[in-house]
């Protein structure tokens, strides 16, 4: 009886079958862990990116919020500016003598010799006016006046020289040259030694018109004007 020969296999299949796997050579495990580190880098390059384009879309949505409120606040700006009296607690080292007191309404202020200042949107007595330093301002600013806070109802320039009224409403220009206005007035009694209405010399309202000449920005903006009553005199050391 013949005996059955084990057929052999090929040696490459041999050593395929024995290992598993045919061992690499150098250039082969090379070239393997360059390709796995260029997907590594892909991915990081896509997370990145991914990361960037959703940095920029936050960024655009947050600046357009801002700048929808920025626009709509800008239209419904009022400025107030109302002269207040100077106190001695806020000014403890000034005083002030020989006082023009102009009342508390138009006509009190009419029977004591008091002019109604519209720069200053203040009645002061006609010792402080200077009625070409307000003309001068008026003609230049060319403002225009109304009753109403929408500014629908427009008050004629004359009836606003008159003074005769609460609160007027005006543009935003008005209140930056009523501040460039008072400091001239502060350096027109300086130079000549006349007397002063006593909110213009007030130490907060001329920092307050400083700052408004440097950050004030005009556009859009509405400005109340109070028709007030002030006082005239010199100002001096305690």
């Amino acid at each position: 009886m013949m005996a059955l020969k084990q057929a052999e296999a090929p040696s490459g299949l041999q050593d395929s079958l024995r290992g598993g796997y045919k061992k690499l050579n150098s250039d082969e495990e090379g070239d393997d862990q360059h390709h796995a580190s260029q997907l590594r880098f892909q991915s990081r390059s896509h997370k990145t990116h991914h990361f960037h384009v959703l940095a920029v879309f936050i960024l655009l949505i947050t600046s357009s919020i801002f700048i929808t409120i920025f626009f709509l606040n800008k239209g419904n700006h009022v400025e107030y500016h109302n002269l207040r009296p100077l106190s001695d607690s806020a000014n403890p080292d000034i005083s002030f003598s020989e006082w023009s007191n102009c009342g508390q309404t138009a006509l009190e202020a009419l029977d004591k010799g008091c002019v109604f200042d519209l720069m200053l949107s203040t009645w002061i007595h006609e010792s402080c006016y200077d009625d070409e330093m307000m003309n001068r301002y008026l003609l230049e600013g060319n403002h225009t006046y109304f009753h109403d806070e929408d500014m629908v109802y427009e008050m004629p320039e004359e009836e606003a020289r008159r003074g005769e009224y609460k609160t007027l409403w005006t543009d935003g220009e008005f209140h930056l040259r009523h501040c460039v206005y008072l400091m001239d007035m502060q350096l027109r009694s300086y130079k000549t030694g006349r007397p002063i209405e006593v909110s213009i010399y007030d130490f907060e309202h001329t920092q307050h018109c400083v700052n408004m000449t440097l950050w004030h920005d005009r556009d859009g903006k509405k400005t109340k004007i109070h028709a007030l009553h002030g006082r005239c005199g010199f100002p001096k050391k305690r």
